[in-house]
């Protein structure tokens, strides 16, 4: 936890992140995303906005209150994002 909390702190003071938001915390007594990767798509294609389950969540304009509202539905939403780039 410690180490991930220093990386998220980093990350937020480094200039080429703004906004950065922190959608969903908790304990866990295994890693949930064991084989995760990064990766880069672009939200303006066509194939990307209409495949099953895209979220407008990155879209300029988009609230992030019902993600406060349900914490649960962030990870929901990481989840799936790794079942498309994965």
């Amino acid at each position: 936890e410690e180490k991930v909390s220093g990386l998220y702190a980093h990350i937020r003071k480094d200039a080429r992140h703004a906004s950065c938001l922190l959608l969903f915390s908790a304990a866990s007594g295994e890693r949930m995303f064991t084989d995760w990767s990064m990766a880069c798509r672009d939200l303006s294609d066509p194939a990307v906005i209409n495949h099953p389950g895209f979220s407008e969540f990155l879209q300029p304009g988009v609230s992030d209150r019902e993600y406060f509202a349900d914490p649960t539905r962030a990870h929901r939403l990481l989840v799936h994002f790794k079942s498309v780039i994965c």
